[in-house]
């Protein structure tokens, strides 16, 4: 059916790149236009998968998915729930799932509205903004459990990329979406909070993959400063759409560090530290933070000041 509101205009103007930028009859979200006109959330494996050619510039690229995604498929995609909510046996009695977790207060309000998939309620959006909610995107403002809910719900979430349960907020998402041997994708048994997870054979032996194998080959061709440009580069780009995460920072350098063709390499920690610690020399970045991928530190946000 009709969007309750206008859905161009969900981007804010200030945002001027790392997005598809051709209309749609009807509209198109914010959220929609960055998947498929930025390389951060992978869109290529998508439209690949259904055999299209991926090209985050083309006004044809939308139609040409559209026509090639089954129907069933479609149907499937609409069918799914923004959130999950039900009683169980065990204590608390209920369970919530969500993708990043809920705000703080209002907690209620935000589970109807989430089950309504209403994209017109405001207490859905992140910092005001019309093209990001909460409840899918958000960081550090959802880490937590709500007032409303504590002691009487498990509230449960991926997203963040690590785990941590506080009591009954559980962040279950260790491999990011990108699954290794140190950190693989998981599962949790309730009410038993057993967590489960693909495994290796040898636990204690420190395989590399060949793609890692290959990251490293590639890195060691570049000179340091020239993988500094490289993320910088990459930041600036993703400022341009939106107030990145330290985490998208880590994405970012990944995804858009093109070598070899279609081969993308992955920049250490320190590489990332150091492109970061530039632009803030350049005054390109409002505050500078330390912080470790692999901790709840990655809550810092990165502002452009020009």
């Amino acid at each position: 059916g009709k969007s309750p509101i206008d859905l161009d205009k969900t981007r804010k103007p200030d945002y001027t790149d790392g997005y598809w930028k051709h209309d749609v009859e009807g509209g198109m979200h914010y959220q929609g236009r960055r998947w498929g006109g930025s390389h951060i959330y992978q869109a290529q494996q998508t439209f690949e998968s259904y055999h299209v050619k991926f090209d985050r510039h083309s006004r044809s690229a939308r139609d040409e998915l559209v026509a090639a995604v089954p129907e069933a498929h479609k149907d499937f995609l609409s069918s799914l729930e923004w959130v999950v909510d039900f009683p169980v046996s065990f204590e608390p009695g209920r369970v919530v799932c969500v993708h990043a977790g809920l705000e703080k207060k209002h907690a209620e309000e935000q589970i109807e509205a989430l089950a309504k998939r209403d994209l017109s309620k405001s207490i859905l959006l992140e910092n005001r903004d019309p093209g990001r909610f909460s409840a899918f995107s958000g960081r550090r403002n959802v880490l937590d459990m709500p007032r409303e809910l504590k002691g009487k719900a498990l509230l449960i979430s991926g997203h963040h990329g690590f785990n941590r349960i506080k009591k009954d907020r559980i962040v279950l998402d260790l491999s990011g979406g990108r699954p290794t041997l140190k950190t693989p994708l998981q599962a949790m048994i309730l009410p038993e909070r057993t967590i489960i997870s693909c495994s290796t054979n040898e636990p204690n032996k420190q395989a590399i993959s060949d793609k890692e194998q290959k990251n490293l080959e590639l890195m060691q061709k570049y000179k340091p400063e020239e993988i500094t440009k490289i993320i910088k580069d990459a930041i600036l780009t993703t400022m341009k759409s939106h107030i990145i995460t330290a985490w998208e920072v880590v994405l970012i350098s990944e995804v858009t560090s093109e070598v070899e063709g279609q081969y993308k390499f992955v920049p250490s920690i320190e590489d990332i530290k150091n492109a970061l610690a530039s632009l803030a020399n350049e005054n390109k970045l409002e505050s500078l933070v330390e912080f470790d991928v692999y901790s709840e530190k990655r809550k810092i946000l990165y502002k452009n000041v020009e």
